[in-house]
């Protein structure tokens, strides 16, 4: 999808690979919500890519997350707009817009840095008049559906190119809606630090796209764009914050690694045997008491690669009450708040959500007070 050459044979096939984000009250007797999934990383420009696309209707008809209620969400934000205002802190902006701006979170923290802010995301729709503030407005729908009165000074994108079927179509769309000085700030999960730090429990259905820092250069010269500077938050994914301009004969963007098959291949090893560690450390627990800690939101990726040891879990504790006694649609295990958990001085805690290390940080800290005899995280990166 970035050098539109053929990739290559998948590197990783997952046979019923599980759909995330579902909960539902009732038991499912049936397998749902698992499909066959390739994951490949192109030869030529380093880029990843799933093989196969589900339909966004099904994949977010019920969408869960908001950048607001979440701590990781918060606190995404935060690194990101520390970094942001490096380029803008001194600028009068006058149109701001950020697409997938999911509950205008973003926008309204920086509101007085422009005179006018613009939030594009489909889950506004209907909500419009209600979730605009002062000069920070709501236009529920895709970027095709909005007509913008006249063009940004900067477009912000966080977290939201991952899930985009061709991305390549989708920043030449959001170029051409910017002028000559127009400052493009893009937020997604970057291959070379998933690579890094082995989480393949990163990959899953709703991200169709895994840019690597050879194939991010690719597509911006192709696009007749440079990179102006970037970061990476390492706390939230490995992600990474591109800042990129129109070129205008400015000089090319430098030159970075090809990840290769063997790259790939060599990092999933370490990662299978993380997961098999962690499955003989929960056998040596069968017949006790064993809880899991966070229903999150990527969970039944994460019991994926554990071949199924999440749904053997006592149950699993999640600081949300509005969660309590849901399951997920492929994961057959209660939700209950801690409260109701009596005999963690004399059982075993697995950590269950461990997608952001702001989450596993803080999770521990907390866990730790209640004194479980042992606890178990299943990445060993902290």
């Amino acid at each position: 999808m970035v050098c539109g050459k053929r990739s290559g044979a998948a590197m990783l096939e997952m046979k019923n690979f599980p759909m995330t984000e579902i909960y539902t009250r009732e038991v499912c007797k049936q397998k749902l919500g698992v499909l066959d999934q390739g994951f490949f990383v192109c030869r030529h420009c380093g880029h990843g890519q799933l093989g196969r696309v589900i339909d966004v209707k099904l994949q977010y008809g019920n969408y869960h997350f908001r950048s607001g209620q979440s701590v990781t969400g918060q606190q995404s934000a935060k690194f990101f707009i520390d970094y942001l205002d490096k380029f803008i802190a001194d600028k009068k902006l006058d149109l701001v817009v950020e697409i997938g701006c999911n509950d205008l979170y973003l926008l309204k923290l920086i509101s007085k840095r422009a005179k006018k802010l613009v939030g594009i995301d489909p889950i506004l729709k209907g909500r419009e008049k209600e979730l605009s503030e002062n000069n920070v407005i709501a236009q529920g729908g895709y970027l095709e559906d909005v007509s913008l009165q006249g063009s940004p000074d900067l477009f912000i994108c966080k977290d939201t190119l991952e899930h985009v079927a061709n991305p390549k179509d989708f920043l030449k769309k959001v170029i051409d809606q910017g002028h000559s000085e127009t400052l493009f700030a893009f937020q997604f999960p970057l291959l070379d630090t998933l690579l890094d730090a082995g989480r393949f429990d990163q990959i899953f259905h709703q991200h169709l796209n895994y840019f690597s820092m050879h194939s991010i250069k690719v597509v911006l010269e192709d696009l007749g764009c440079e990179l102006v500077d970037f970061t990476i938050n390492h706390n939230l994914w490995g992600s990474i914050i591109i800042i990129f301009r129109k070129a205008a004969g400015r000089k090319k963007t430098k030159a970075f690694s090809l990840i290769t098959r063997k790259d790939v291949m060599s990092r999933y090893k370490v990662f299978r045997m993380n997961m098999e560690v962690t499955k003989q450390r929960l056998s040596f627990l069968k017949g006790k008491n064993v809880y899991g800690y966070g229903a999150a939101l990527m969970l039944p990726v994460l019991d994926y690669h554990l071949d199924g040891a999440i749904g053997r879990l006592t149950c699993i504790m999640d600081d949300d009450i509005n969660k309590k006694g849901l399951r997920y649609i492929n994961l057959d295990v209660d939700i209950k708040p801690m409260n109701e958990v009596h005999d963690l001085e004399r059982s075993a805690v697995i950590l269950t959500a461990i997608a952001s290390l702001y989450n596993v940080r803080a999770m521990l800290s907390k866990l730790s007070q209640h004194g479980p005899r042992q606890i178990i995280v299943p990445l060993n990166t902290l």
